[in-house]
């Protein structure tokens, strides 16, 4: 019985790591090009065209350059990411192999690949208490800074400039209160989940010479090593006005009886 010629090839495309969280990040593919067929294929070609380099070939080959049955050659490739693939989430593409049957027909295949972006969306809330506030008064600023994104912030750090001009002697609490420490900026978050984040008291005094119809303007920022997908929100600003204090003075005066 005289086996019916089958030519086949396939192309398996895997790709190393399988995330990516920052520019400059290199992913390696490997291509695993095999004659799945009965008869063997020659001018056989694997391309990759979003490659950044490659593919180069490995391994595989008996040497005779003709891609027998049940041989498998190996390729490998590069791909450089750039500022569009995070903002993407995704970076997707896709390798071919082509060849030659005996009858000098085209036999091809292809695969892809997604590799998936590590990216946060950190989120900063900032509010003041008391507003209106006076020289000489305690002003309590709230800071929450929480993780929109579906993957881990890492190394999240808190800004926030304070004018001795306005404010003195800032100190901070990250446990509602009851413990408060002199400010450090920038402060330094750790690692933020996703969802619920952390909340700081920022708390001075305001300075006793200020005047009054002063605005105080307080910006913080929120900051980490991870891909921020929404810089739109790492950035809030309270601002306070400085009014007159209340000087109330009785004077009681008693008529003779």
């Amino acid at each position: 019985v005289t086996e019916c010629p089958d030519p086949s090839v396939s192309l398996t495309k895997t790709a190393s790591p399988q995330t990516y969280g920052a520019v400059d990040d290199v992913l390696t593919y490997t291509l695993l090009a095999e004659n799945t067929g009965n008869v063997p294929l020659t001018a056989v070609v694997v391309s990759d065209p979003q490659a950044t380099s490659g593919p180069t070939y490995v391994s595989g080959d008996d040497g005779d350059e003709v891609m027998q049955p049940g041989e498998v050659w190996t390729y490998t490739a590069s791909y450089t990411v750039v500022l569009a693939d995070l903002q993407n989430g995704t970076f997707s593409n896709t390798a071919s192999v082509t060849g030659k049957d005996p009858e000098n027909q085209d036999i091809a295949d292809s695969d892809s690949e997604t590799v998936t972006a590590i990216r946060a969306d950190l989120r900063i809330v900032k509010t003041d208490t008391p507003d209106p506030v006076t020289a000489g008064q305690t002003l309590t600023y709230t800071i929450t800074v929480d993780n929109l994104g579906t993957d881990t912030a890492q190394n999240v750090v808190v800004t926030d400039v304070i004018n001795p001009a306005e404010l003195t002697d800032p100190e901070y609490s990250v446990d509602g209160g009851a413990n408060w420490n002199p400010w450090v900026n920038p402060y330094s978050a750790g690692n933020l989940v996703p969802g619920p984040g952390v909340e700081i008291l920022l708390r001075g005094t305001v300075a006793p010479g200020l005047a009054a119809g002063t605005v105080i303007s307080n910006t913080a920022s929120v900051s980490s090593e991870t891909f921020d997908q929404d810089l739109v929100n790492n950035e809030s600003t309270a601002t306070t006005d400085v009014v007159v204090s209340a000087d109330l003075q009785v004077t009681k005066v008693g008529a003779p009886n």
